[in-house]
């Protein structure tokens, strides 16, 4: 069992490298060539997805669920109705953001031509329209124990979305609309290979949502005010700060939310095992998967959170090369960085209320976090600027995770507390340990420098986290014995 999880695992950590990798090195060759306001329209793209998010009422997770628990037969007819919920909507956005992008573009401040916003906006509802069908195939093929398969899909999509739009900038053709035109076809095309691959093998079965409302609701009620962590302070930045200070701050979420993206193998190796126990009424097993989850969740998490938190200005001048933007952004990327990694293993966590369907106490203190966000982004934004937003982000995201998820009634805060959290905490020390050192120490000159200070705190807090986590040691004892085994 450990050797197929181990397996899938890597297979979801590869696929899931190589996207990341993508999307963070084309990022400053972005920004050079269309400029923060061109980049802050990428940024309303991404924005709209995350919206598209609540739309999803959660049929997404009810998919993973439906199938891992009950098998393809089942699952096939609510595949079939949410497909038709999903792209229906996805036109209506398309169709929405076109009505409504010259009036838009009129409020935006920025030195782009009204009639390029207005293009611009338009195109970023439709990529946006493209990419969400996605998130559906994906939980599909996770449900049906296929992850590898939809992660290595949905990674050649990216590297297809981002790496045609490096070409199309450095072959010339340095027009955001351009940009976003491509996004929105290599989009389509990962979502109809992610269908394709999904729709193999199951059954024909009639559209229905029988046995999923209560669930769907639950779930999408969630989604709902989860949602506004990751748009409403996107929301605030761009109806207070001008288009090229929301670009830099788009810059920065976009780097601080890849901690999220991060667990999603972890998500989508574990959910369904967590699903599956609980299905069986093995209560322990889905307990153990749990704390497992937490393990890898925290040894691929920390050790960049750590980079991103201590060395935020180490990263961006690494990154983008521009020492302007690393003094401009660093404090907000710091901020966001603890926000978020708290935020990624708390969902980490919750793969637990969402196996057993129990998430009104989620839905409560997301509701109560994001009416925090509310008040404290558009004044974080107003007096600080982009750094006064990203702290007021950080704080209200991070605040919420800590209570959710080792609060008392969370997935962390059972009686077997201590046997998840102290282990938690000897992992994060061990990741943490590196960056610290190299904070404190000298700076190193330049960007090269800068670097290799980045790559050698990351390296050593994940090999450092690895071993000091438990589960980590018994992946390190597995990819040992397989090695070995193929030498034999």
């Amino acid at each position: 069992m450990a050797t197929r999880i181990s397996t899938s695992l890597a297979a979801l950590l590869a696929a899931q490298a190589v996207q990341a990798a993508t999307t963070l090195l084309a990022a400053p060759v972005l920004v050079d060539r269309l400029g923060l306001d061109g980049y802050g329209l990428l940024g309303i793209a991404a924005t709209l997805v995350l919206l598209l998010g609540i739309l999803d009422a959660g049929l997404a997770a009810g998919l993973t669920r439906r199938l891992a628990a009950d098998g393809p037969a089942v699952g096939a007819g609510l595949l079939a109705a949410s497909e038709r919920l999903v792209l229906g909507t996805g036109v209506l956005v398309a169709l929405v953001g076109a009505a409504v992008a010259w009036p838009l573009a009129g409020a935006l401040e920025s030195p782009l031509p009204r009639d390029e916003l207005a293009a611009g906006l338009a195109l970023a509802a439709l990529a946006a329209a493209a990419l969400w069908p996605a998130t559906l195939y994906q939980a599909g093929l996770n449900g049906r124990g296929r992850q590898a398969e939809a992660a290595l899909v949905h990674a050649a999509g990216a590297v297809l979305r981002w790496g045609g739009s490096v070409a199309l900038v450095l072959g010339g053709l340095a027009d955001i609309r351009a940009v976003l035109l491509w996004q929105a076809l290599a989009a389509a095309a990962a979502a109809l290979t992610l269908r394709a691959r999904l729709r193999r093998g199951l059954p024909a079965a009639p559209a229905s949502f029988a046995g999923i409302g209560g669930y769907a609701r639950d779930v999408s009620a969630l989604a709902l005010v989860s949602m506004a962590f990751a748009v409403l302070d996107r929301l605030a930045g761009a109806a207070v700060l001008p288009l090229a200070g929301f670009g830099a701050y788009s810059l920065i979420a976009q780097v601080a939310q890849m901690l999220g993206v991060l667990i999603v193998p972890t998500r989508a190796v574990w959910f369904p095992r967590v699903a599956a126990a609980l299905g069986a009424g093995a209560a322990g097993e889905a307990r153990r998967a749990l704390g497992d989850a937490v393990q890898v969740a925290a040894i691929l998490v920390l050790p960049t959170a750590a980079v991103l938190a201590l060395l935020p200005g180490t990263t961006l001048l690494a990154w983008t090369g521009s020492a302007a933007l690393a003094a401009r952004a660093a404090p907000g990327l710091a901020a966001l960085a603890v926000g978020w990694a708290l935020h990624a293993l708390a969902s980490a966590a919750a793969i637990l209320d969402l196996a057993r369907g129990t998430m009104r106490r989620a839905t409560g203190l997301s509701a109560a976090g994001a009416a925090a966000l509310a008040l404290l982004a558009p004044s974080g934004a107003w007096f600080g600027g982009v750094a006064g937003l990203a702290i007021a982000a950080g704080a209200a995201i991070g605040a919420y995770a800590v209570v959710y998820a080792a609060g008392s009634g969370g997935p962390l805060g059972g009686a077997d507390r201590a046997a998840v959290l102290v282990p938690l905490a000897r992992t994060a020390a061990a990741a943490i340990a590196p960056s610290l050192l190299a904070a404190l120490a000298p700076a190193a000159p330049g960007r090269v420098g800068a670097g290799l200070v980045v790559w050698a705190a990351w390296l050593a807090g994940s090999a450092a986290a690895a071993v000091a986590s438990p589960t980590g040691r018994v992946g390190l004892a597995v990819a040992r014995a397989r090695l070995l085994g193929r030498r034999a």
